[in-house]
C-alpha cells in the first residue's frame, strides 16, 4: 500500500485542487501504513478512501480499485449507515462504536459483518477539518460465535425443560437455585425454587442426609450417583409423601477447574420401588402359603388346620391374635375351638356373641370384609372400645367365610393398637381364609366318610349322597385304579385340572399320562398301594393335555384289589418351594461373602501392625548395629516386609476396606506380574495368553481395585470354560479416544443369551446356579471402571466366546508412570539426618507398634510421650506438660468411642497451631480425614517414610 500511494494522483484525490489542499499529513499516512492494525483515512473534498495493507481483507474484491474513490462509491451498500457518522466526524465529532452490523458487499453478494471502530477528524493547515483518521477490527466471527454459543445455550436449556426427568443447576456453597426443569417442579409440589437455596426450599429435607450429600459433592468435586433414596416432601395438601429417586449429583467447574456448583438429574422411581416391593411382599404370601400347604398336607385335626393357619398369618402380619372361628348368623355368635396369640395375649375360646365387639355383623352377613383401623374412631365400634381393648383388638380385620348357604365362619385378625391395614395385606387374609376353609371342610369331609364308612349300614344313602358330591365338586384328583394299573373311575376335576375328559381316562393305564421320567416310582408306589400300604402324599407328574407337566401329591386307601386315591395340584407350590429355595441360597452366598471380607479386613488390619513391628525393629537395627549391612537374613526379613504388605494390601482389596488411591499403572508391567497369580488359580485346562502393545500409555487408576476387577474377569471367564479353553488379556491405545487406554478380557467359553446380556451388569443377577456366585463381580468391575472415569462393555457370541473390555484413563505423559524407586530403608544409612529435636506425643493402641514406633522417632533424636488411646491423649493434651508438644502422631482406629479422626477435629479446633499425622491400617474414616486435609500415613510405615512425614509436618518442616 506504501507503494501504491506514493503512485497516488493526489490531484485527483483533491479534486483538481492538489495545489491548495495538499496531501494528507505524511505523519498520520506513516502511522497508518507502518500498523498492523487495519487502518483508513478520508481525505479531501471528494472524501477519498485511503487504506493500509491490514485493511485490505476487509475490502474483499473492493481493493484496489477503491484507493482514492469517494468514500461512499466505496461503501455504496452501506450508505445509510456510513453516512450519518462521516458527517458528524467531517463536522468536528469524534466517533467510537464497540460494534456496528452493515451489509456488505465484499465478496460478490451482500454478507453480514460487524466490527469496532473510532473515527477522529483530521484537520488541515488552517485548521479546517479535511478529512477523518479510523482504526477498526472486525468483530464478524466473534459476534456470529457468541450469537451461535447463545442459540445453543437456549437449545439446551429447552431441551433440559423438556427432559422427562428432574433436572437442577444449583450455585455456590449454599446451593442456590439458579435452573429447574418442570418435572423438578412438579415433584417439589410447585413450591418457589429460583433464587432460593436448597435449604431455604426445602426444610422438610432437614436430617435426611440430602443438605449434607450436597455439600460433600461441592467440596470434594467427586460426582455421587444414587440409587433407590427414599425423600419425604411436605405439602400443603397432604402430610408427608415418601418417594423414592435415582439421581446424580455432578460438579460443575468454572474455567479454573474449581467446584462452581452442582448438576442435578434423575428420575422418580416411586412406581418401581413400590411394585418391587409389593412383589417381596407377594413372595413372602406365597412362601407362607406353601408351607400352610405343607403344614395342611401334614395334619388331619380340623381344629388343628384353623389354628394353624391363624399362626403362620399372625407372626408373617405381626399382629397381636388371630383365629377362626364358625359362626351362627341367626344367633350372631362365633364359636372358637382356639386361635394364635402373640406373647403376653390371652387365648380366647368358646362360643362369643358378636354383639358385644360392634355392629360390623351386618357387614359379615353381607360378605363384607370389615376393617377397623382404630376401633375408638369407628362408628361400628366406637362404643364397645372397651370390650375390643380387654380382648386387645382397638384394630381388627373379619373375614367372612360364606357358601351357598350363606356366613358359615370368618377368620379374624387383631391388634392391640391402631392400625393401617395395606391392601396387598387384605387381600392375603382373604386368600388365606378361603384356603382354610376349603381345607378344613375338606378335612371334615373325609373324616364324615369315613364314619360313614365305619356304619355303612346305617347311613348308605347319606354316604352315597357325600360321596357324589366330593366327587363332582372336589378340586382334587378323585381316582379308582386296579392293581394293574387300570383306571376304573375318576372325577370330573381331571379336565379342570389336567385337560382329559374322564371318559378319556378310564379304561386306560396310568402309564398312558404319567410323565415318563415318573413311570417307575409310579408303578412301585401303585405295587404298595395295593399291598395295603397306604400312600401319604406321594408326589409325581401327569403330563397335562397341553404336553405340560403337573406335580400330583397322591393320598391312597385300598378295598379289595382296588386302589381309592385322591391327588391334589401342588405345582405351584414346588415352584415357589424352588424359587425360595434359590433366593435364600444366593442370600447366603452373599452374606457368607460379607463376613469373608470383614474378617479378611480384620487379619490385614492386624498384620499391618505385626509388619510395622518387623519393619521399625528392622530398621532400628540398622541404625543401631555397625556392620550389618551384608548380613543376608536381615535382607530376607526385608524381602518378607515388602511382600506382606503387598499381601495385606490385596486382602484389604478384597475386604474393600481401602480408601481409593489413584495411582500411575504401566499394564506392561502389571499384568505380567498379575498373570501368575491368575494362572494357578485357572488351572492348566485354561491357556492364559497377555498382551500389551509397547505403545500402551500408563493409565490412572487405583492399582488394587484394577486387581479386583482383572480377577473377578477371569474368574467368571474360567466358569465359562468348565472343559479348558484361551484366556486372552489385552491392553492397548484406543485408536479414537487417545485420552482411554483399552484393557480387553476374552474367553473360548460358552457365551451368554442375547436375552441376558443386557442384564449382566445388574447387581445380584448371575447366570450361575446357587453357591456358584452372587451376581456382583460384573457389577464391582463395572463399579471399578465408571468410577475411574472410564467405561464397560461386554459383547458375547453364544457358543464361541465373551469379551469385556474396559475403557480407563491414560495418563496425559506416559512417562509419568515411571515413578523412581522407593527409597530402601533397610539399607545401611548415610549421614545422619540433623536430629528432630521435637518433643512428639505418640497416640498407639497396639503396645510393640507403640514401643517400636517410639524408639524409632527417639534414635531420629525425638522426644516422645506415649499414651494407648485418644482419650487418655485428649486428657494430657489439656494439662500443664501440653505446651511442650510440637506434633501429635495417632493411630485412626483405637478402642473406645474417640478415633483418631477425632482427636485430630478436636487439635485442629482447640489448638490450631499443633501439626497432626495419622496412620491406619485401614478405617472407614480415612477418605473424610483425607478430605479434611489431614496428612494419612497407611500402615506399616516405612521408618524413613514415618520419621520424613513428621519432619514435612513440623513448623517450617523443620526442627525448632
Amino acid at each position: 500500500m506504501e507503494h501504491r500511494l506514493q503512485r497516488l494522483d493526489w490531484q485527483a484525490v483533491g479534486g483538481g485542487s492538489a495545489m491548495v489542499l495538499g496531501a494528507p499529513p505524511q505523519a498520520l499516512l506513516d502511522l497508518m501504513l507502518a500498523c498492523p492494525q487495519p487502518m483508513f483515512m478520508v481525505w479531501g473534498p471528494r472524501q477519498a478512501w485511503l487504506y493500509n495493507d491490514a485493511f485490505v481483507p476487509i475490502l474483499g474484491r473492493k481493493h484496489p480499485a477503491a484507493l482514492g474513490c469517494p468514500v461512499m462509491e466505496v461503501w455504496a451498500e452501506a450508505r445509510a449507515d456510513l453516512e450519518p457518522l462521516l458527517a458528524r466526524v467531517l463536522a468536528g465529532e469524534p466517533v467510537h462504536q464497540h460494534d456496528i452490523a452493515l451489509r456488505l458487499d465484499r465478496h460478490g453478494s451482500l454478507e453480514e459483518a460487524h466490527f469496532a471502530f473510532s473515527y477522529t477528524p483530521v484537520r488541515d493547515d488552517q485548521g479546517s477539518v479535511a478529512g477523518l483518521f479510523g482504526v477498526c477490527t472486525e468483530t464478524t466471527q466473534q459476534v456470529l460465535a457468541e450469537r451461535r454459543l447463545a442459540h445453543a445455550q437456549e437449545r439446551q436449556r429447552r431441551l433440559f425443560e423438556r427432559a422427562p426427568g428432574f433436572i437442577a443447576i444449583l450455585q455456590g456453597p449454599q446451593h442456590l437455585f439458579e435452573f429447574v426443569n418442570e418435572a423438578y417442579v412438579q415433584l417439589a409440589g410447585r413450591r418457589p425454587l429460583l433464587g432460593r437455596t436448597v435449604r431455604e426450599a426445602f426444610p422438610d429435607l432437614d436430617g435426611q442426609g440430602f443438605f449434607e450429600l450436597l455439600d460433600e459433592v461441592y467440596v470434594s468435586g467427586r460426582r455421587h450417583v444414587a440409587h433407590d433414596v427414599p425423600i419425604r416432601l411436605d405439602s400443603a395438601a397432604a402430610a408427608a409423601d415418601e418417594r423414592w429417586l435415582d439421581f446424580i449429583y455432578e460438579p460443575i467447574l468454572d474455567e479454573g477447574g474449581r467446584v462452581s456448583g452442582i448438576f442435578v438429574e434423575g428420575h422418580d422411581v416411586t412406581p418401581t420401588h413400590r411394585a418391587r416391593t409389593a412383589l417381596q411382599l407377594a413372595e413372602r404370601h406365597q412362601a407362607l402359603l406353601v408351607e400352610l400347604s405343607d403344614r395342611f398336607n401334614a395334619l388331619d385335626d380340623p381344629a388343628d388346620l384353623a389354628h394353624t393357619a391363624a399362626e403362620l398369618l399372625g407372626r408373617l402380619l405381626g399382629v397381636s391374635r388371630a383365629g377362626y372361628g364358625t359362626i351362627d348368623p341367626t344367633a350372631e355368635t362365633v364359636a372358637i375351638e382356639r386361635d394364635w396369640s402373640g406373647s403376653g395375649v390371652k387365648p380366647l375360646a368358646g362360643t362369643l356373641p358378636l354383639r358385644r365387639y360392634g355392629s360390623f355383623v351386618e357387614d359379615l352377613k353381607l360378605g363384607r370384609t370389615v376393617v377397623v383401623a382404630d376401633a375408638r374412631a369407628d362408628p361400628r365400634t366406637a362404643h364397645a372400645v372397651e370390650a375390643l381393648r380387654a380382648v386387645s383388638a382397638l384394630s381388627l380385620v373379619n373375614v367372612p367365610v360364606t357358601e351357598h348357604e350363606g356366613l358359615v365362619a370368618m377368620l379374624y385378625l387383631t391388634c392391640d393398637q391402631p392400625r393401617q391395614w395395606l391392601p396387598q395385606e387384605l387381600a392375603f387374609i382373604r386368600d388365606v381364609a378361603q384356603r382354610t376353609r376349603t381345607a378344613v371342610e375338606r378335612r371334615r369331609a373325609e373324616q364324615r366318610l369315613q364314619a360313614l364308612a365305619a356304619s355303612l349300614e346305617q347311613q348308605v344313602a347319606q354316604r352315597t349322597a357325600e360321596y357324589d358330591r366330593v366327587w363332582r365338586h372336589s378340586r382334587d384328583l378323585l381316582v379308582v385304579v386296579g392293581a394293574d394299573g387300570v383306571f376304573r373311575a375318576v372325577n370330573p376335576a381331571w379336565q379342570r385340572l389336567l385337560g382329559h375328559a374322564p371318559s378319556d381316562v378310564v379304561g386306560r393305564s396310568f402309564q398312558d399320562f404319567v410323565w415318563p421320567e415318573d413311570a417307575t416310582s409310579t408303578q412301585e408306589a401303585l405295587g404298595r398301594a395295593v399291598e395295603r400300604q397306604d400312600l401319604v402324599n406321594f408326589e409325581n407328574r401327569y403330563r397335562h393335555l397341553d404336553g405340560s407337566p403337573r406335580w400330583i401329591a397322591w393320598h391312597t386307601a385300598v378295598e379289595g384289589d382296588l386302589v381309592y386315591a385322591y391327588g391334589r395340584d401342588v405345582t405351584a407350590q414346588k415352584e415357589q418351594a424352588r424359587a425360595l429355595q434359590q433366593a435364600e441360597a444366593a442370600l447366603r452366598q452373599a452374606q457368607k461373602l460379607e463376613a469373608m471380607g470383614q474378617l479378611t479386613g480384620g487379619v490385614a488390619h492386624d498384620f499391618n501392625n505385626l509388619l510395622a513391628v518387623v519393619s521399625n525393629n528392622l530398621h532400628l537395627h540398622w541404625r543401631l548395629v555397625p556392620g550389618c549391612a551384608q548380613r543376608p537374613e536381615l535382607a530376607a526379613i526385608e524381602r518378607a516386609c515388602a511382600t506382606g504388605t503387598h499381601l495385606t494390601r490385596q486382602l484389604l482389596a478384597f475386604a474393600r476396606r481401602q480408601a481409593l488411591h489413584p495411582e500411575p499403572v504401566r499394564l506392561q508391567e502389571d499384568l505380567p506380574g498379575l498373570r501368575q497369580v491368575l494362572q494357578a488359580t485357572l488351572g492348566r485346562q485354561i491357556e492364559m495368553v497377555v498382551e500389551v502393545a509397547p505403545d500402551t500409555p500408563a493409565i490412572r487408576v487405583d492399582r488394587s481395585e484394577l486387581e479386583v476387577a482383572v480377577i473377578n474377569l477371569a474368574m467368571n471367564a474360567r466358569d465359562a470354560m468348565p472343559d479348558g479353553g484361551v484366556l486372552r488379556i489385552e491392553a492397548r491405545p484406543a485408536p479414537r479416544e487417545p485420552a482411554l487406554v483399552r484393557l480387553q478380557v476374552s474367553d473360548s467359553g460358552h457365551g451368554i443369551p442375547p436375552e441376558l446380556l443386557q442384564r449382566v451388569l445388574e447387581p445380584f443377577f448371575t447366570t450361575k446356579g446357587p453357591g456358584h456366585g452372587t451376581g456382583l463381580g460384573l457389577s464391582q468391575v463395572y463399579g471399578f471402571a465408571t468410577q475411574a472415569g472410564g467405561r464397560l462393555d461386554i459383547s458375547s457370541e453364544p457358543g464361541r466366546s465373551t469379551t469385556v473390555t474396559l475403557w480407563l484413563p491414560a495418563m496425559c505423559n506416559a512417562t509419568s508412570a515411571h515413578e523412581p524407586p522407593a527409597s530402601n530403608d533397610s539399607q545401611q544409612p548415610g549421614p545422619a539426618d540433623k536430629p528432630l529435636g521435637a518433643h512428639i506425643l505418640l497416640v498407639e493402641d497396639n503396645v510393640e507398634v507403640g514401643a517400636t514406633t517410639r524408639a524409632l522417632l527417639e534414635v531420629a533424636g525425638a522426644t516422645v510421650t506415649h499414651v494407648p488411646d485418644a482419650r487418655q491423649a485428649l486428657t494430657w493434651l489439656q494439662g500443664p506438660q501440653a505446651s511442650n508438644v510440637d506434633l501429635v502422631l495417632s493411630d485412626i482406629v483405637m478402642p473406645g468411642d474417640f478415633s483418631g479422626v477425632a482427636l485430630a477435629c478436636w487439635l485442629r479446633e482447640h489448638r490450631p497451631g499443633l501439626p497432626v499425622v495419622l496412620t491406619s491400617g485401614y478405617s472407614a474414616e480415612v477418605p473424610a480425614a483425607q478430605a479434611q486435609g489431614f496428612t494419612v500415613l497407611g500402615k506399616p510405615v516405612a521408618p524413613q517414610t514415618l520419621v520424613a512425614a513428621v519432619r514435612a509436618a513440623l513448623p517450617g518442616g523443620t526442627v525448632r
